[in-house]
């Protein structure tokens, strides 16, 4: 028989270090966004976290200007993404939609002569 084979040693040994690796990169990314030591938050805190950082990304990427106007679906994704607002979204789109336009036309609309 195993010394240590208790039920909470066997799972560990299941997983490997592959599971091991993920969750420290799961932290890091999380200390990363959120200017924080993900480390020192509770199991129930890093979770709600986790389930917030797509929202946080894409807010982050709206506030930075990261925004590629030229794809209006691009946008609505992302706009759903950081509000999860279907007004905002399609009202996001619409707007690219504008800016699409508006560069179509001014490049087609020039005067060959």
């Amino acid at each position: 028989m195993l010394a240590n084979a208790g039920p909470s040693n066997l799972g560990d040994d299941i997983r490997g270090d592959g599971f091991a690796q993920k969750k420290t990169q799961g932290i890091a990314e999380l200390s990363y966004w959120y200017h924080l030591d993900a480390r020192t938050l509770s199991p129930a805190e890093r979770i709600g976290y986790q389930a917030n950082l797509p929202r946080f990304k894409a807010q982050t990427r709206i506030n930075q200007g990261q925004v590629n106007w030229d794809s209006p679906e691009d946008v609505y994704r992302l706009f759903m993404d950081a509000f999860g607002d279907e007004n905002k979204a399609q009202l996001a789109r619409a707007r690219a939609w504008e800016y699409v336009v508006e560069r179509k036309t001014k490049t087609n609309g020039r005067n060959p002569a």
